[in-house]
C-alpha cells in the first residue's frame, strides 16, 4: 500500500508495540523514508500487552500510563524525539 505522505500530518496507532514496529518498518520500507520519517509525526496510545515505548514516552511526559494521557499528549502534539537504526543482513 502506498501513502501520500503530503496527505497527513501524524499517523497514530492504537495498539502495542508489535503494531507500531510493523509501522516504522513499513515506513522505512519507503524510496523517501528519510523525508516520510522527519515529516510525519507518530503517535501511539497503549492498547497491547506491554506497551513499553508509549509507557517510555508518557513516563518521560510526566503523565500516567493510561489511554487518555497519550490521546492528550497527541493532540497537544508532545514531542519526543527517538532514534531508529536498521540492521539488514545477508542470507546465507
Amino acid at each position: 500500500a502506498s501513502l501520500d505522505r503530503g496527505a497527513y500530518d501524524a499517523l497514530v496507532c492504537v495498539s502495542g508495540d508489535g503494531t507500531l514496529s510493523e509501522v516504522l518498518n513499513g515506513l522505512m520500507s519507503r524510496t523517501d523514508a528519510s523525508a516520510a520519517l522527519s515529516s510525519l509525526a507518530l503517535g501511539t496510545i497503549p492498547a497491547g500487552t506491554g506497551n513499553s515505548l508509549s509507557c517510555s514516552v508518557l513516563r518521560g511526559a510526566g503523565q500516567p500510563i493510561d489511554c487518555l494521557s497519550a490521546a492528550l499528549l497527541i493532540v497537544k502534539r508532545h514531542a519526543h524525539q527517538l532514534d531508529i537504526w536498521k540492521v539488514t543482513q545477508e542470507h546465507g
